[in-house]
């Protein structure tokens, strides 16, 4: 353990050694105070940064990696020690304004990469500099325990664990069909599907409830892989979102394509109302 009153005393002597003027003695009151406005911002900058919970008790940081990142702060901060009349400005706009032209440049290379799908260039600087609220592709740095930053398996489960999901997103396509049969379907890819589905049918089912139309879904393969879910766990979900007004069949997670049938579930009563019994009835009277 790391003694928090060692870290405030290591970067209070790092800032002592940051002098933009050298060589001043006790009785340059002057110089003590350009040295001052100087480094003030810079000091209240590493003061807040560099505070000894943060340090210790959110990143975690030992003796030998607070060592070296008080040195890395010295380091830089003698680099950046210019030379009395040198154009900072224009050195400035020089260093915001190159590296943002090849990040466009980059970021029009990789177009439909899909390790780079993040805000890149001069759209990022633009998110940056006006602290926008809603960012076009957020993202988010997570802290993994050691077990599981190790192993890429366990990182990428709690990865998929964490990301919000929707059914769009695992969606390939879409079809709305009239398929009147219920315990069939007039496609012959889904044929074996809703039969086999049918062979152990519910005891309280009733078929008259089904509408005859049917929306099918072809889910994405790569990316139901890739999130670790499966077919069956979707169409769990469709159900319990909608409650017992949708009939969901989905394929084997083994299918060469993965489907999902939803089918609307009229009223007992307005199925009763629809049904060919009741309607020979209505007639002969």
């Amino acid at each position: 353990f790391y003694p928090p009153q060692e870290v405030v005393q290591k970067v209070e002597e790092t800032l002592d050694r940051l002098r933009v003027i050298r060589g001043l003695t006790d009785d340059q009151v002057l110089g003590w105070e350009a040295q001052h406005n100087a480094t003030v911002v810079l000091q209240a900058h590493l003061r807040y940064h560099l505070a000894s919970r943060k340090l210790l008790e959110r990143d975690r940081l030992g003796q030998r990696a607070v060592d070296w990142l008080l040195g890395e702060v010295e380091q830089r901060f003698e680099k950046s020690l210019v030379a009395a009349g040198e154009s900072v400005g224009t050195i400035a706009a020089q260093s915001i304004g190159e590296p943002a032209t090849q990040m466009t440049l980059n970021t029009f290379h990789f177009a439909g990469v899909g390790s780079k799908n993040v805000t890149l260039g001069v759209p990022r600087l633009k998110e940056i500099i006006n602290v926008a609220k809603n960012l076009k592709t957020p993202s988010m740095t997570v802290y993994l325990q050691p077990d599981y930053a190790s192993d890429d398996a366990k990182a990428k489960q709690v990865q998929s664990e964490l990301e919000h999901t929707t059914l769009g997103k695992i969606t390939s396509y879409t079809q709305i069909l009239f398929d009147p049969d219920v315990r069939t379907s007039i496609l012959e890819e889904d044929r074996q599907l809703v039969e086999e589905y049918y062979e152990l049918p519910e005891d309280d089912f009733d078929s008259s409830r089904c509408s005859p139309w049917v929306l099918r879904i072809k889910l994405d393969n790569s990316v139901m892989i890739d999130k670790k879910l499966s077919t069956r766990f979707v169409g769990q979900k469709i159900v319990e979102d909608y409650g017992g007004d949708v009939q969901c069949i989905v394929s084997d997670d083994n299918s060469e394509n993965l489907i999902v049938r939803i089918r609307l579930l009229r009223d007992t009563e307005a199925a009763e109302e629809g049904s060919p019994e009741v309607k020979e009835d209505e007639d002969d009277e």
